[in-house]
């Protein structure tokens, strides 16, 4: 009898023991398959943005500015609403900087802070046909029109106080673009109509004080502009060439036939993304190329890519209702799921973006 309890014992012990395997195999199993599911898909990551096809917006580092109708608010990327002011004019424009704001039209602008505390509001010579803020200096480009029909293109300086400090004629040429680096130094790019071979500059301006440099390129229209530290990449149609600030070039990758659609300096090496100029007109990106200042890596896209962006020695492709994830060196790494389909609009603040869905806002945290 005692043998027959002894087997027994054994075998309740071996029971619970298998019970025990058992559960802990299917809590391990079940936690596999909520890690795999969650870190597949991005869908707890999407927050809803405070902004509608007619809304005006500029996002910054840390929030972003809305001026909708006539409500100019700011927001965190959490949804707070940090302030908001009713505007009296129509037709205004928003522009924003880390530390200004300012809303103007073609004849005047009114500047606040990015606290929303109002500083003033002032009239500009001329028609204005863009304005720019850096974190201590708001620039106005503006035409000027003479009485025998030739016009003047003018930048005017204004400082948080709202006085004009300074101004730049570039007669006779033509302002294609123009913006402020990290240092409040004021860029412009460009186009002389004069010569019979397409001119095209740089400029480099510290306003108030004097120009800091010129790069000028003959026989090639310049595109874009992008400041990384202390080097400037110019993007042309057929070449993306890289400076240091004092106009000497380092180095020079061709890219004819290819289009910029992303820049990011964020990580080890300052990355670009481009694709065919002739996909421009298609629904879908079919090819791209991931740039370095001298090199360059294919890239054959996945089905239904409407969005690339480079970012964290990165490449993110969104294709419909899938974000791909691909190396600096365009090798595919993994990828995620959402519920709906999006389409990228614009790079936020950190590893956010702006994308829509169905007429909707909202922001998307990158992994």
């Amino acid at each position: 009898m005692q043998r027959k309890s002894v087997v027994r014992i054994a075998n309740l012990r071996r029971f619970i023991i298998s019970i025990i395997i058992l559960f802990s195999l299917a809590v391990l199993i079940i936690g596999i398959t909520y890690f795999v599911s969650s870190s597949n898909t991005l869908e707890r990551d999407l927050s809803s943005a405070n902004i509608t096809e007619e809304t005006q917006y500029r996002l910054l580092d840390d929030f972003y500015i809305t001026l909708d109708g006539d409500a100019l608010s700011c927001y965190t990327y959490e949804g707070e609403l940090l302030w908001s002011k009713i505007v009296y004019s129509e037709n205004l424009i928003l522009e924003a900087s880390e530390k200004l704001v300012v809303i103007y039209n073609n004849k005047t602008f009114q500047a606040l802070t990015t606290e929303g505390e109002y500083l003033y509001s002032t009239d500009v010579i001329g028609t204005v046909n863009r304005l720019e803020c850096g974190n201590n200096v708001i620039a106005a480009f503006s035409e000027i029109v003479e009485e025998d029909g030739t016009s003047e293109n003018m930048i005017y300086f204004y400082n948080p106080t709202g006085s004009l400090f300074d101004s730049i004629s570039f007669y006779p040429q033509i302002i294609i673009d123009f913006g402020f680096t990290e240092s409040d130094s004021l860029w412009v790019l460009t186009n002389d109509p004069t010569g019979v071979i397409p001119v095209s500059r740089v400029i480099t301006y510290n306003p108030g004080v004097s120009m800091t440099g010129l790069t000028t390129l003959y026989s090639e229209l310049i595109e874009k502009v992008y400041f990384s530290g202390d080097s400037m990449y110019i993007v042309s149609t057929t070449n993306l060439l890289k400076y240091d600030l004092f106009g000497q070039q380092l180095s020079t990758n061709m890219i004819y036939d290819w289009q910029i659609k992303s820049a990011a300096f964020d990580g080890a090496e300052d990355l670009f993304v481009a694709v065919p100029r002739a996909q421009n007109t298609d629904l879908y990106y079919t090819n791209a190329r991931v740039l370095t200042a001298t090199d360059y890596f294919k890239v054959n896209l996945p089905k239904s890519v409407s969005g690339l962006l480079v970012q964290n020695d990165s490449l993110y492709v969104f294709g419909g209702d899938t974000v791909y994830v691909y190396s600096n060196q365009g090798e595919y790494l993994r990828q995620y799921k959402l519920k709906n389909s999006i389409s990228y609009i614009a790079s936020a603040s950190e590893n956010r973006v702006l994308v829509t869905s169905n007429g909707k806002y909202s922001f998307l945290t990158l992994p």
